[in-house]
């Protein structure tokens, strides 16, 4: 079964007593709806009354409604699309926004390198001298051992 939401409209039957319009003491004229009533974008379309057969003109203004509304739905969402990507909708200083982004981008670069080569330094010193402790180790042991052995 259909939903009360999902009903189809009629034209005796308004839209807000869709599903109480048979529990209410109401006179038959207040169960009447204008289809032609209200804001032309609020009304429902033909099709979707039941028992509703307007004359040709009425349909065929329905129809060229709800085709333009879908065609101007349409060119509003690739306006969107070719408005980003011709970066219309960015900042008008986005320039200037890249351009600090690169610049800080290209400071963490250098201070990352420069870390880097710090401690590629650090490590090369400290190679250095325990080369230089095992070469000071190894003389002390010769000279001792040429003690012992003469």
């Amino acid at each position: 079964s259909m939903a009360a939401a999902d009903m189809p409209l009629s034209p005796l039957q308004s839209p807000d007593r869709r599903t109480a319009a048979a529990d209410t003491a109401a006179s038959e004229d207040d169960d009447l709806v204008d289809p032609d009533e209200g804001p032309i974008w609020q009304r429902p379309y033909y099709w979707q009354l039941v028992g509703y057969d307007p004359p040709l003109h009425r349909k065929a203004s329905h129809i060229a409604w709800w085709f333009g509304s879908k065609v101007f739905y349409g060119m509003e969402f690739i306006g969107a699309i070719v408005a980003d990507l011709a970066g219309m909708n960015q900042s008008k200083y986005q320039y200037v926004i890249d351009a600090m982004k690169e610049d800080e981008r290209r400071e963490q670069r250098k201070k990352r390198i420069e870390s880097e080569r710090a401690m590629l330094a650090e490590e090369e010193r400290v190679k250095r001298e325990q080369m230089q402790m095992d070469d000071l180790e190894g003389e002390d042991g010769e000279v001792k051992e040429s003690l012992l052995n003469g």
